[in-house]
């Protein structure tokens, strides 16, 4: 019986399969963070802030911080000829003994299909430090792989993006990693082995105003695809009036479901809040996941702010 005890554990830990890129509930709030060629399709700079506590009150439970900029350079509103836009992104993921800190930079094409819609293409490339704190872990027996404190520098990392947009609907194809790695540097390595694979995130919706654009109502989805894990599905409903203030609910497929509550300050500012509650939370845990972004736009004249324009 013991035999057969052993055998199936060491079956089941063959394949193991983990997240490695953020997810947040607030997607709509900063599809930048998710899509380079999102960078620039705003009239105006934007700078956001942001962080995410999951599974509140678990000792070493993940959170994500980051930092985001983007700007578009010679773009005329209403002007039919393509433009850029540049970006940069700071973004530090703790879970346990993990943690990695990411520098991105970003360029982003725009290009008019028509005169309502536009298409752009883009990239994140830049660097990232994994480090596992091996130290820390407190076993029975000392394992060189679980107790040894390891950090590895990965550089480049290329993560491109699609983003099509109006002021009716916006859809964006991005692949994280889209070259596969291994957890290792010079003489240093993470996991026996560990690798980093391509991620997939697909996300749509729609813009719906009502008469006298009293109301607008934002439905959306995003896909978020790994090769060898099962894909995770987000369905995403805000309810925003008057441009000040957003309602918003969430969905996460066999995970949470979350509420949202978006309010614009002194016209340039913008604070995102959502609270989330494990669907299938872990015994005795405190199933509640918190997130909080701030959003800045700086415009020169504070008109632009209230410009309708195609929305990211």
């Amino acid at each position: 019986m013991r035999t057969l005890f052993t055998i199936s554990i060491l079956i089941c830990t063959i394949g193991l399969f983990g997240q490695n890129q953020p997810v947040f509930t607030q997607y709509v709030f900063n599809n930048y963070a998710l899509n380079p060629a999102v960078g620039g399709s705003f009239p105006c700079s934007d700078f956001k802030f942001g962080r995410r506590a999951q599974w509140d009150g678990l000792e070493g439970a993940p959170t994500t911080s980051f930092f985001t900029f983007n700007t578009a350079i010679n773009r005329k509103f209403g002007y039919m000829k393509s433009f850029n836009g540049v970006g940069a992104m700071y973004i530090a993921d703790e879970a346990g003994p993990y943690s990695n800190r990411a520098l991105y930079f970003s360029y982003a094409r725009h290009f008019h299909v028509n005169r309502t819609t536009l298409l752009s293409l883009g990239s994140f490339v830049g660097v990232r430090s994994y480090v596992y704190g091996g130290a820390g872990v407190i076993t029975n027996t000392f394992d060189p792989i679980v107790n040894t404190t390891s950090s590895v520098l990965q550089m480049p990392e290329v993560h491109p993006g699609a983003w099509l947009y109006s002021k009716k609907f916006f859809a964006g194809l991005a692949v994280f990693n889209l070259y596969p790695f291994k957890l290792k540097s010079g003489g240093n390595a993470i996991g026996s082995p560990s690798n980093i694979t391509p991620m997939v995130v697909a996300t749509y919706g729609k813009i719906i105003k009502s008469k006298g654009y009293y109301y607008k109502f934002i439905p959306s989805t995003q896909l978020r695809f790994t090769p060898n894990a099962s894909p995770s599905v987000d369905f995403n409903f805000l309810w925003e009036i008057q441009n000040k203030i957003t309602f918003g609910a969430s969905y996460r497929s066999m995970s949470s479901v979350a509420a949202m509550l978006q309010v614009k300050m002194l016209h340039r500012f913008k604070f995102g809040y959502s609270v989330g509650y494990g669907v299938g939370s872990i015994s005795g845990l405190k199933p509640f996941s918190h997130e909080i972004m701030l959003s800045f736009q700086a415009c020169k004249d504070v008109e632009a702010l209230k410009e309708e324009h195609a929305c990211p």
